[in-house]
């Protein structure tokens, strides 16, 4: 219709109308990528939005799980602590031996710690990543996904360093006793005395407990960024990041 209409200006030679008509394509054409942008960039703040919202889902569970794995191995730490102290002077600090020897065989245990982070990385090979407009929540999330990476060498480091040193140490000094009442069909003793009398092993027995704090911080720093993370994200949606309900939501054992 329009075109015709310009058609009969032109063999009219109305020029102003053809102006007239001119403009009225151009401010369309105009008006027309205007609302096409503005529903793309509708849609991805749309898509933006959802995909912050599944990553604080995400980084609620992972603060949540990360806190209590880390309470389970500072109450290991604690047990670990107490045989020590028996080791060392069982007359001021005295122990069950069965308790003892149980915590003993678990100086060498370096549990793996494994947060979900399915949404991080379905987000980053999708490269949906990429279009989080906000720096600071990107930047905390590479914080702390580089900070696990970052954890799962030095595991891998501590369990085949320092974990096979001390339980290949200690071995000698522990027997297995095959006990079918047992949850874990055994029951264990330890040459306490011979542990005492054997410098090297006393060294390294203590020496291992050393190890397992020092690890713990770094399990720590791991809790630090994805509450950071969290934080981060948080802010960017104008919502709470709530730990604790997902704790409630998820409550399986560490």
């Amino acid at each position: 219709m329009l075109l015709r209409r310009i058609t009969e200006h032109v063999k009219a030679q109305n020029w102003t109308a053809v102006g007239l008509d001119f403009v009225i394509v151009v401010v369309g054409v105009f008006i027309g990528i205007q609302v096409s942008n503005w529903n793309a960039a509708r849609i991805e703040h749309g898509q933006e939005r959802v995909a912050l919202e599944r990553l604080l889902s995400e980084a609620e569970n992972a603060v949540a799980y990360l806190a209590r794995f880390i309470e389970s191995r500072e109450e290991e730490n604690q047990s670990r602590e107490a045989m020590i102290a028996f080791l060392t002077d069982p007359e001021r600090h005295p122990m069950d031996q069965a308790d003892a020897a149980n915590t003993l065989a678990t100086m060498s245990y370096y549990p793996p710690m494994t947060p979900i982070r399915t949404v991080y990385d379905e987000l980053s090979a999708s490269g949906t990543l990429r279009g989080i407009r906000s720096q600071a929540v990107r930047d905390r999330m590479e914080l702390y996904i580089a900070e696990l990476n970052g954890h799962d060498i030095s595991l891998d480091y501590f369990r085949q360093s320092a974990g096979a040193t001390i339980y290949a140490e200690l071995a000698p000094f522990m027997v297995a006793t095959y006990d079918p009442a047992n949850d874990q069909r055994r029951t264990l003793s330890v040459r306490w005395e011979a542990i005492r009398n054997d410098e090297r092993a006393a060294f390294l027995t203590i020496d291992a407990l050393r190890n397992q704090l020092v690890f713990q911080r770094f399990r720590r720093s791991v809790l630090e960024n994805a509450q950071t993370m969290c934080d981060a994200v948080e802010r960017e949606l104008g919502d709470q990041c709530i730990p604790e309900l997902a704790a409630s939501r998820n409550r399986e054992p560490l």
